[in-house]
């Protein structure tokens, strides 16, 4: 999907770059939010162990890392890989708070503060489908693959 919006993204001060004591929150919510995401779509779970090599690859790409954080508690992130949305995940007790939208508006800021385009890969089926076409993505091409 191709980012067609306008941009409208204000600064959220819930949202900063993700920090080295950020990983064991960042991991688990990711693997909690893409594991729910794959058993609604009937998708084969998969194991996510913590690694140290993770956590040393997040903090070299920290900078593309966003931590969405309110009292204290990391809420959701978006990881960002050039000009793609990467992952965008919200822990799944705190879905339909916005987090997810804002967290979207601050990727597509940076990526295009820094690249002509942004754009992200979803899963035909995927319920954040809708987020990011109210958002302002359009699908641009669909790769079929088996479940």
């Amino acid at each position: 999907m191709t980012f067609q919006g306008t941009d409208t993204a204000l600064s959220d001060h819930r949202i900063r770059l993700y920090e080295d004591q950020d990983y064991e929150a960042v991991h688990d919510l990711l693997h909690r939010a893409f594991q729910k995401m794959r058993k609604q779509m009937g998708l084969p779970l998969q194991d996510a162990p913590k690694s140290r090599e993770e956590a040393k690859k997040y903090l070299e790409n920290r900078t593309s890392i966003f931590v969405l954080e309110e009292e204290s508690i990391r809420k959701g992130c978006v990881v960002l890989d050039g000009h793609e949305i990467d992952k965008l995940a919200v822990a799944p007790e705190e879905e339909g708070k916005g987090y997810g939208r804002a967290l979207l508006a601050a990727g597509v800021k940076n990526i295009r503060f820094h690249h002509k385009e942004a754009t992200l890969w979803v899963v035909q089926g995927n319920p954040a489908e809708k987020l990011y076409t109210s958002f302002g993505f359009q699908k641009r091409s669909r790769i079929v693959t088996g479940k």
